[in-house]
């Protein structure tokens, strides 16, 4: 099971940065079908 994972549109204003995680998984990918896609809202700070 291989996963991909993709940051985009990320901002990095006052030491914090936002922007999306995109989590695609090819499970679905060997029998032919679309991968199955997680889309999450990330942050991240100095305070990690």
């Amino acid at each position: 099971m291989e996963s991909l994972t993709i940051y985009g549109k990320f901002s990095y204003v006052g030491g914090y940065c936002t922007g999306t995680k995109y989590t695609t998984s090819s499970v679905f990918g060997t029998w032919g079908y679309l991968p199955n896609i997680e889309y999450k809202e990330i942050q991240c700070g100095i305070a990690a």
